[in-house]
């Protein structure tokens, strides 16, 4: 990963992220766009210092995610995984922005590839069966290892499983 030649911008637009986040928790939604435009423009300035870095593409995703500038998301994570390519949290998100885009077979593909990795991720396994569900296609139990899902006796969905 590059260094960055501006490590207090790089403070000063996590520190913008993490107050926004804190006001979009207590529901203080103008405080948090305030917060999350003043991130974005850090990281948008950190990003074109340092192209290579994925960190700050992955960044600027969430960014743009909680300012539901979904196209400008999908966008920046597709640059962080230029970089770097099995990055699951990334994978993960680019997955969300696109179940949010109704991409769902896209989104799907997304969690494929961190399940590729033998990564246990909650997050992507819950949202594959969301897009799974959005795309009214029943999980066959074929499908089941490819997925990297394990079902326990309690978690199994008839709705879901077909032979």
């Amino acid at each position: 990963m590059t260094l960055l030649a501006s490590p207090e911008l790089f403070e000063q637009a996590d520190a913008c992220f993490r107050r926004a986040m804190q006001a979009f928790t207590q529901q203080n939604t103008q405080e948090a766009r305030r917060e999350f435009e003043d991130a974005l423009h850090r990281y948008q300035q950190l990003s074109a210092e340092h192209p290579q870095n994925p960190v700050l593409h992955y960044n600027q995703g969430l960014v743009y995610q909680y300012l539901d500038r979904l196209e400008e998301a999908l966008a920046s994570y597709e640059r962080s995984l230029a970089i770097r390519p099995d990055h699951p949290d990334t994978l993960n998100n680019r997955g969300g922005v696109l179940h949010r885009l109704q991409r769902y077979a896209e989104a799907l593909q997304s969690y494929e590839r961190i399940f590729a990795q033998r990564v246990e991720h909650a997050d992507a396994y819950n949202n594959a069966t969301m897009a799974l569900l959005a795309l009214q296609r029943p999980l066959t139990a074929k499908e089941l290892p490819s997925l990297g899902l394990r079902l326990s006796e309690k978690m199994r969905t008839p709705a879901l499983i077909t032979a």
